[in-house]
């Protein structure tokens, strides 16, 4: 008995599991300014930093730039739009997170429904004075009934949000999407979090916002684009 209970201790004490309100701050909202008509956005997506090995990097949606399409962007390649991309918290007056170089940028990858098999972009950072917390990869695969956390906040309640928390249980993936029964909410009630994190029980990154899929009972399911293929492209990096 005693030797069950030590594991058990051991067990629980590898990581922290969520208990209580939540006072870390993971997500923040997309501002991006830009460089022809000199108009900026306040809120285009969500996005979140990740520290990978000893780099930190921002990641948001690429179907975000799907918003931003009357600034002349028709392809996976921001450089000659965007006169400057930012983070804000939201709600927050001070602290931004200011973003350089596309590094997934692709002058060939047309801005589509397509996007969404392989739905993000990873930026340098060049400036970090935000009290956002960054996030690692997940250290293990989500198995079936693993609880998920969504952070952030959505078009609805952005005058006054600082930071909503969802949760939901992981049922299965797609080739591209993790597959998630959201508890007591509406998914289609949540555009805006497109590009924010989605962290497993140990606060580490298993997903981005990104679609709903209809599940096969009809419902319809929340979709975040599997964290996978980015982690294989930060291995190559």
């Amino acid at each position: 008995m005693q030797k069950t209970m030590l594991t058990l201790a051991a067990l629980m004490g590898s990581y922290q599991v969520w208990a209580g309100p939540v006072t870390e701050r993971y997500s923040a909202a997309n501002t991006i300014q830009f460089a022809v008509s000199e108009e900026t956005k306040t809120f285009v997506g969500s996005a979140f930093l990740l520290q990978h090995q000893k780099n930190l990097y921002a990641v948001t949606a690429k179907h975000v730039l799907m918003a931003v399409m009357d600034q002349g962007i028709q392809y996976i390649d921001v450089a000659n739009h965007v006169k400057q991309w930012q983070l804000h918290p939201f709600n927050e007056v001070t602290g931004t997170v200011t973003l350089g170089r596309l590094i997934n940028a692709d002058a060939t990858e047309k801005l589509d429904m397509e996007v969404l098999k392989d739905d993000w972009l990873l930026f340098e950072v060049n400036n970090n004075d935000a009290a956002l917390k960054p996030v690692q990869l997940a250290s293990e695969p989500l198995k079936a009934g693993d609880q998920i956390h969504v952070f952030g906040c959505y078009y609805q309640v952005q005058d006054s949000c600082q930071q909503e928390h969802f949760t939901g249980v992981y049922l299965k993936h797609t080739d591209h999407n993790l597959l998630v029964r959201l508890d007591d909410v509406e998914t289609a009630q949540l555009r805006g979090l497109s590009g924010a994190p989605v962290l497993n029980d140990r606060h580490e990154v298993v997903g981005i916002v990104s679609n709903t899929i209809p599940g096969e009972s009809g419902e319809l399911l929340f979709a975040p684009f599997d964290i996978r293929p980015l982690a294989e492209y930060l291995k190559r990096l």
